[in-house]
């Protein structure tokens, strides 16, 4: 209930009303309207629908500022491109899965093998967990929580992964290259120096070292559980930080305090 009074408001400014009017059709008081907008109190199941029905307005948008339906359609809209990208990555998934069959073979190359546990999956996982998410929100009305706590756990997830990809990106480069080469001859010379010599290319061994030392202990985590965090971490990107982003700009000085005004 603790965004009726926004909602109220909104939907007033809307419908071009002050607060005296909507206060006649209410049969109530200016400040009864004041109160409902800034929060000092709020209206009963009986009143809300009688607001509801001045604004032709549903119910649920005065309590969750949005309607079911168009909420539903908004969801569905942001549901399908996630969809279809989680399919073109199962897809390229299986087409990689059979190129890594060969180049271990043929070449001894487990390049693509890394890309593939490393960056791969842990993007397919993800993508998982928040499809799953909005499904639940879809067919379940599963809501997003909100609080100090889910912005916390956003944040430091957020951080963790970017820490973890920025980490494993180098090894998977430098492997990756050498897969390349393998794969298609022409691209042969990109895995070696310019010399031509049988040197392949290699980021600083500091980054090296850290990228190959990180990599390494996470082929020592079982793939179930592998699988889980990101899953869970998908479940955390959706949730999001439980509150929109703001910044702390001063307000415009031709703004003009409405509740002062009593409009």
């Amino acid at each position: 209930m603790a965004n009726v009074g926004k909602n109220i408001r909104r939907l007033r400014n809307e419908k071009r009303m002050t607060q005296d009017e909507l206060a006649e059709k209410l049969f109530v008081s200016r400040q009864t309207i004041s109160n409902y907008e800034t929060g000092k109190s709020n209206p009963d199941i009986d009143m809300l629908l009688k607001i509801a029905e001045i604004f032709q307005a549903d119910v649920t948008v005065l309590i969750f500022g949005t309607s079911d339906m168009s909420e539903r359609k908004k969801d569905i809209r942001c549901l399908i491109p996630a969809v279809i990208a989680l399919a073109v990555l199962v897809l390229l998934y299986r087409y990689l899965d059979s190129w890594k069959q060969v180049l271990v073979k043929e070449y001894y190359d487990v390049g693509l093998g890394f890309f593939m546990y490393l960056i791969l999956i842990p993007t397919l996982c993800l993508l998982t967990g928040w499809v799953f998410m909005q499904l639940m929100k879809l067919f379940m009305r599963a809501r997003r929580l909100s609080g100090k706590g889910s912005a916390a756990l956003f944040y430091v997830f957020l951080v963790l992964m970017l820490l973890y990809f920025l980490s494993v990106i180098p090894l998977c480069v430098e492997t990756g290259i050498i897969s390349l080469g393998n794969i298609f001859p022409c691209a042969k010379s990109l895995s070696q120096y310019p010399a031509g010599g049988e040197t392949y290319f290699s980021f600083p061994s500091a980054l090296h070292l850290w990228s190959s030392d990180v990599s390494y202990r996470v082929f020592d985590c079982p793939l179930p559980l592998f699988c889980c965090i990101w899953l869970l971490g998908g479940a955390v990107l959706w949730n999001g930080p439980g509150r929109r982003l703001s910044f702390p700009f001063p307000p415009h000085p031709r703004r003009k305090d409405e509740n002062s005004q009593g409009t």
